[in-house]
């Protein structure tokens, strides 16, 4: 899990802080990767799906959502492949 860790550090720091807007909110795409891994599971599904939400804007957070696609929780991956 360390490693899941690093590589989702690395991808917020590689990223600019973006602010983009979903379904009339501003999502902060370092705020949702940085979800990803959550201890909580709903919190790391919920951030899969907003992240998915955003297409081709969430490009940077690509590497970390595959990381989620070995997620030990079903939902989890589920969301990280929609």
């Amino acid at each position: 899990m360390a490693g899941a860790r690093r590589v989702a550090e690395l991808a917020i720091a590689r990223m600019r802080v973006q602010k983009l807007p979903i379904a009339g909110q501003i999502v902060r795409l370092d705020v949702a990767v940085e979800a990803l891994s959550a201890p909580d599971p709903l919190v790391r599904e919920k951030a899969a799906k907003t992240i998915g939400r955003l297409g081709s804007l969430a490009a940077p957070a690509i590497d970390t959502i595959v990381l989620r696609l070995a997620d030990e929780d079903h939902h989890v991956r589920g969301a990280a492949a929609a």
